[in-house]
């Protein structure tokens, strides 16, 4: 709930007119567009506009909080189960998790629509593939001013729905501007574009260029949160240099990598990604 909304709901609850709501503090035309969400209220006026309408701020903040903490939590649930989702590469959790998101009652669900049916997009071949969707996904991450946080997940989804060239130049921009974070987030969200990338290296049977990516995700300091990301790392260096130099010891990291995933827990992912290997050596 935004603050507009929240403003709204305590003033009807006290059955006031907007402007006896917002009385002395500012105008009630003002007033007017900030339920609407069309003009922001300085922190000075809001404690004025509260302790105005006997409003404990301590409630006041309580419920805002409230609703964006349900909501952070509920799309960190989401984000976990799309992921499953996706390395089972089941579309039927994919239509329930649709159905679900339609039937909740957030603000930005048409965008994390859009989300879901992005990552239904990721397991189609490129023939069953929605460009126009494809289109709109890609439009949406270009019109984020910048690459902060949101638009770095966005991307690190939906990289497929680019080409080899405009990943490569994307992606190092990426690094460049985050490559000293200490952001566990970022750290995941910049070892999975790097990993990404490197698959497209790898299928393309192209090691020019890949150097750069591989020592930038090593410089990343391996921890829990990041040990799949780096095993998938440690497997993509090892088939690139094998590709270039078939060497059986780099053949054996790449299927200690596989058997990581097994071992883990993962096995379908360990199947997709020894298919992989079996297919690029």
């Amino acid at each position: 709930m935004e603050i507009g909304e929240l403003l709204q709901k305590c003033r009807l609850e006290q059955g006031k007119t907007q402007k006896a709501w917002a009385g002395e503090v500012i105008s009630p035309s003002f007033y007017s567009k900030v339920e609407k969400g069309l003009n922001r209220i300085s922190a000075e006026d809001l404690l004025q506009l509260l302790e105005a309408n006997q409003i404990p701020l301590w409630e006041f903040f309580s419920q805002l909080e409230g609703e964006a903490g349900r909501q952070k939590k509920w799309e960190k649930d989401l984000r976990a189960r799309l992921m499953q989702a996706y390395y089972h590469g089941s579309q039927a959790d994919f239509q329930e998790l649709f159905q679900e998101v339609q039937a909740s009652n957030f603000p930005d669900k048409e965008e994390q629509l859009l989300i879901v049916a992005g990552w239904m997009e990721t397991v189609k071949d490129d023939k069953d593939g929605d460009e126009a969707l494809r289109q709109r996904i890609k439009e949406k991450i270009f019109n984020i001013a910048s690459f902060d946080k949101k638009k770095l997940m966005l991307y690190c989804n939906f990289m497929d729905f680019y080409d080899l060239d405009s990943n490569r130049y994307l992606s190092r921009q990426i690094v460049e501007k985050y490559r000293q974070t200490r952001d566990v987030d970022i750290q995941v969200a910049l070892l999975a574009i790097i990993v990404n990338l490197l698959s497209d290296f790898a299928d393309l049977r192209q090691s020019s260029g890949a150097e750069y990516f591989i020592e930038a995700g090593k410089q990343i300091p391996t921890r829990p949160e990041l040990f799949f990301y780096k095993n998938s790392l440690l497997f993509f260096e090892n088939l690139l240099a094998y590709q270039a130099d078939p060497k059986e010891e780099r053949l054996e990291y790449c299927r200690l990598a596989v058997r990581n995933c097994y071992l883990l827990g993962m096995p379908e992912y360990g199947q997709e990604v020894e298919k992989f290997l079996q297919e690029h050596m």
